[in-house]
């Protein structure tokens, strides 16, 4: 028998790895906010070729 989504889980950790993608999700569309950032990132990793 599956739980409800709503009801919490008994593995705590899955809720921290959901959390923790989120927050790496949301970090990653706020940068692209500075484009000299990404730019200057994208500009070091192509001259790695």
């Amino acid at each position: 028998m599956t739980m409800p989504f709503f009801m919490p889980s008994k593995r705590p950790w899955r809720w921290l790895a959901y959390v923790g993608a989120a927050a790496l999700l949301a970090l990653v569309f706020l940068m692209y906010f500075r484009s000299h950032l990404v730019f200057d990132l994208a500009s070091r990793l192509w001259s790695c070729f």
